[in-house]
């Protein structure tokens, strides 16, 4: 019957029997062909040397061969390298119990004590229960056994000393018996010698996993996994040893920081996949473009560092950012989508700005921070720069608290109509009643809020004051529409036409009573994603204005497919309209144009009757100007308004 569960279990653990390794089996025809030894010496041996039956013989085989099948179950579970089902537990629980109550049946047997009706039977019963449970529970299981986890080094180990011990054992035990000892001398020979090849191999295998694992873990403790640059730790050991080497060469070196200036939008907007592509594509492109010795590292985010090492001539450090700000400032081709790579740098060097690894990159996040704030190419450290980044930082923890407790204030500046002198509409502008340094303007907290994502939660808190005054005006019987700005990053976030939407739904405002203002800059940053959300905007019935037309890009080709309704001529055009034949020339042509394109034409900064006069002659169709009226609170502008004698169009 044992010859017949060896091919049953082939069959019924055969997925696992595909995964072994002949390792395992190796170690198996060890175990078996030990005990096998050491049992023949020690039982069956003798048995038949004094004349026992083959009967008799053949029973001290059964608790034998049981013990195999649980060491073949056992050599099963471990070669597979994979968690042992429990089913496969009971099974060879089931022949462990039989192992023993055939061992207890035989010694009985041979001393002639056996009866019938002994305490045996109670084993082979325990064995047939534990099989049959253990075919309920796979065929509950199914294709999903439950699995418990072993140790395959401790069994291996145990594996090999007992192998040894029981091929030693039997060894010394049939030295007594001249038909026995050659045969098994050399059975523990090969044994022993099977075992200790078996425990080389292992040992030698687990060496090369072990050198494999160092190995990978030391290089991403020193890589970033999503580049595979290298990351703050290693860039922080560069720049250490390089310091050391341009102090005994006396050369200089460079620790320039770059903080890419719209990487949160496209986070934000196009979602986290598409920032992890750029930014792979950013660390490629920066790997390329520096000599073989400079470093390129990512500290975080959407922070990269660089070591220009072993520098001779200052030159060096401005034609290597010179060629960073090229490569960034071709677009990068993210899965059909054109994305900006830009960045703003700060740079430090040894021994100018410091001698150490945290001094030299501490002023290069200095520089980088003044970098961002005032625009600049790139900005090399200087020890005025701390005052300056210290009042940028208050001035964002500042900013962030004036969103939240409403210390930003609407101003009004009206839109006048050249043709008619009425009031065809107002520009809202945000000013920030700071309650320390008075009334701040925008030029000095809007390029703060883009730059530290503050930019959104300004903007929608724009929108929400300007319409809301909207719809009081409209109670009032005054119709006046309002102009709102929107920042270039503004056109990266695509839920910008839903925000909309549900802002002029909650004020019940008509979507016509809102203009939206965007520059041309913004568009051709992305110029398919802009056109996009500005359709969806124009869908829903809310107009368009391209501000400072003829300052930035003037593409005619995208002013012909933009759904604008309105262009704004900017005030470096109209201020010297009157002394400049250029700008005059100019503002005539932009206005003939729009006229040709349909559009309505607003010049802004009018400061004087004379320019005024030259424009409404010229055919522009709106102004707007201190020369008609400052920005204005709501209370002011109503009195304003009633002090006009044609006050609304």
């Amino acid at each position: 019957s044992y010859l017949l569960v060896l091919p049953a279990i082939a069959m019924g653990f055969r997925s696992r029997l595909r995964g072994v390794a002949w390792g395992s089996v190796l170690t198996l025809f060890l175990i078996v062909g030990g005990l096998t030894v050491a049992g023949y010496a020690v039982l069956i041996g003798p048995q038949l040397v004094y004349g026992a039956s083959l009967a008799t013989a053949t029973g001290i085989a059964y608790p034998l061969l049981g013990l195999a099948i649980v060491i073949l179950l056992t050599a099963v579970s471990v070669g597979s390298h994979r968690t042992t089902p429990v089913v496969m537990i009971l099974v060879g629980a089931a022949f462990a119990v039989s192992a023993v109550t055939d061992a207890g049946y035989t010694y009985l047997v041979v001393l002639n004590e056996y009866v019938s009706d002994s305490l045996l039977n109670t084993g082979w019963q325990a064995e047939a229960v534990v099989l049959c449970l253990a075919a309920l529970m796979a065929i509950r299981d199914g294709e999903r056994p439950r699995t418990v986890e072993h140790s395959d080094a401790d069994v291996t180990n145990a594996i090999v000393l007992l192998t040894s011990g029981a091929t030693l054992g039997a060894l010394i035990l049939a030295t007594g018996d001249d038909r026995l000892s050659a045969p098994t001398a050399l059975a523990v020979a090969a044994a022993v010698m099977a075992a200790q090849f078996r425990l080389y191999a292992d040992a030698r295998r687990q060496q090369r996993r072990a050198r494999q694992q160092a190995a990978g873990n030391e290089y991403l403790a020193l890589h970033d996994e999503l580049t595979g640059l290298p990351n703050r730790r290693q860039f922080h050991d560069r720049v250490h040893l390089a310091t050391q080497e341009a102090r005994r060469d006396r050369t200089s070196l460079a620790v320039v920081l770059m903080d890419l200036d719209r990487f949160k939008e496209i986070n934000d907007t196009l979602g986290h996949r598409y920032g992890d592509l750029l930014l792979q594509e950013i660390g490629a492109r920066l790997t390329s473009t520096l000599r073989e010795a400079d470093v390129v590292a990512r500290l975080g985010g959407d922070e990269f560092a660089i070591l220009l090492p072993a520098i001779v001539d200052r030159t060096v450090i401005a034609e290597a950012i010179s060629r960073v700000r090229d490569v960034l400032g071709e677009p990068f081709d993210v899965q059909g989508m054109s994305l900006d790579g830009n960045a703003s740098i700060g740079v430090a060097s040894y021994p100018e700005h410091g001698d150490d690894v945290d001094a030299l990159i501490q002023r290069a996040d200095v520089a980088m921070y003044v970098a961002k704030e005032t625009h600049e190419p790139y900005v090399m450290y200087s020890p005025e720069l701390d005052r300056h980044t210290a009042a940028g930082l208050a001035m964002v923890s500042d900013l962030r608290r004036a969103v939240e407790s409403g210390e930003l204030v609407l101003h009004y500046q009206p839109k006048v109509s050249l043709p008619t002198g009425a009031v065809s509409g107002v520009e809202v502008l945000v000013r920030w009643q700071h309650p320390e340094r008075g009334l701040v303007l925008p030029d000095d907290f809007i390029p703060v809020a883009e730059h530290t994502g503050l930019i959104k939660p300004l903007t929608t808190w724009v929108l929400t004051e300007g319409l809301r005054q909207c719809r009081s005006w409209l109670d009032a019987g005054v119709r006046l529409p309002i102009s709102v700005n929107l920042s270039p990053r503004t056109l990266f976030d695509a839920q910008l036409p839903e925000q909309v939407a549900c802002l002029l739904q909650s004020t019940a405002v008509p979507p016509e009573m809102l203009l939206l203002e965007i520059t041309e800059g913004a568009v051709m940053a992305s110029p398919r994603r802009a056109h996009g959300l500005l359709d969806r905007l124009d869908g829903m019935g809310v107009q368009l204005s391209l501000d400072d037309f003829g300052v930035g890009y003037s593409s005619l080709s995208y002013l012909k497919t933009l759904p604008v309704r309105e262009l704004k001529i900017g005030k470096s055009f109209v201020a010297h309209l009157i002394q400049d034949r250029n700008d005059a020339h100019i503002v005539r042509s932009t206005i003939d144009l729009a006229h040709n394109l349909e559009l309505r034409v607003v010049a802004e900064g009018v400061e004087s009757m004379a320019v005024r006069d030259q424009l409404a002659m010229l055919g522009c169709d709106v102004a707007q100007g201190h020369w008609f009226s400052p920005p204005l609170t709501e209370p002011q502008l109503r009195g304003w308004l009633l002090s006009q004698p044609s006050r609304v169009a």
